[in-house]
């Protein structure tokens, strides 16, 4: 089948991301071209199979751009010095080239869009006007239209797509203490995890459900359940016992797991979860406690970096719980 569209792609949530949009602007034949070593999951893969894509492993240098009339490229994932012969050979072919947000988080690179010559940027359910955006063409698809292409190929079988308990609470852990994010030597990660969330009545907690991330340092998980059980007095489970399938559970991204809101508390500390779950209808997101996190970091940056993020995510999720997913909020950067 021949492609007149290609994209450049850093990671599956991304690939996912660009197959909505193709999708909600009816291009039925595109090309997703990702390096070596970035894996996939047999759904995301079959998912963006059957939406018209085609996964090719290669590099920036091996993009083939004969009969192409488009090439998204993400905006910081590569170092600008690697994607210019890229950039070079496409304007020598005349291909519009054409820069993607980086997903739900809705971050670019001014400098990129800049220095790239680009004519348009895409985003993804929302739009985060942080600057340079003056002179370029925008353009987005809606947390509705993502949320629906992830619920075309939803797991079946025996899965449980909800928790209705209204004293149950869902834990989405962050990576926290690594690079800006390393906590006070004091503190363990975990502990630095258990501090942020805001636990009023965390006591009341009959069940809660811990999802682990693949970037945490070891131990991590482990430790944070253990502080779960001994300060919360609750049944602290596996992710795996939530979703019913513990294959599914590690195997597959979040997305095409949970796609019912429930009446649970979810903590997802400054992640972009957050705007999906309330995509999906959920009301009770908490964001981390801004009084704690002063104190959890080493670098300001890090303080810094989790108190902006978690206020911005916070006002896309109330902006979509009032006006709905259909919307597509455009945001302004917080100081």
């Amino acid at each position: 089948m021949t492609h007149t569209v290609v994209a450049f792609v850093p990671s599956e949530p991304l690939a996912l991301a660009l197959a909505a949009y193709f999708h909600s602007r009816s291009i039925k034949s595109y090309e997703l071209v990702m390096e070596g070593p970035i894996k996939i999951s047999k759904v995301g893969q079959n998912a963006i199979e059957q939406l018209g894509g085609t996964i090719f492993r290669g590099t920036a240098g091996k993009i083939r751009l004969e009969g192409i009339n488009q090439l998204y490229l993400h905006t910081y994932a590569w170092s600008f010095d690697k994607l210019i012969p890229l950039l070079e050979r496409a304007k020598a072919q005349g291909v519009q080239v054409i820069a993607y947000a980086d997903g739900l988080k809705a971050e670019y690179s001014v400098d990129f869009l800049r220095n790239s010559g680009v004519e348009k940027i895409v985003f993804f359910g929302w739009i985060f006007d942080k600057g340079g955006l003056e002179d370029i063409s925008l353009d987005a698809v809606c947390l509705k239209d993502i949320v629906n292409m992830y619920a075309l190929f939803k797991p079946t079988g025996d899965i449980i797509p909800h928790v209705e308990e209204a004293n149950t609470a869902v834990v989405y852990l962050r990576y926290w203490g690594k690079g800006v994010y390393e906590v006070q030597p004091h503190l363990s990660p975990a502990e630095a995890l258990f501090r942020s969330m805001d636990l009023s009545g965390g006591s009341n907690f009959d069940k809660v459900y811990v999802k682990s991330d693949p970037r945490i340092l070891p131990n991590v998980e482990q430790e944070f359940v253990e502080l779960c059980r001994s300060h919360l007095s609750s049944d602290v489970r596996p992710f795996s016992d939530f979703v019913g399938n513990k294959s599914l559970a590690n195997d597959m991204p979040l997305e095409f797991l949970q796609y019912h809101p429930a009446q649970h508390l979810i903590f997802c500390f400054d992640s972009t979860v957050s705007i999906y779950l309330a995509a999906l209808g959920e009301k009770r997101v908490s964001f981390p406690l801004e009084n704690a996190i002063k104190e959890i970091f080493v670098q300001k940056d890090g303080y810094q970096a989790v108190k902006s993020y978690s206020k911005l995510y916070s006002e896309v999720c109330e902006h979509i719980w009032k006006h709905g997913p259909s919307e597509i909020p455009r945001i302004g950067a917080h100081p």
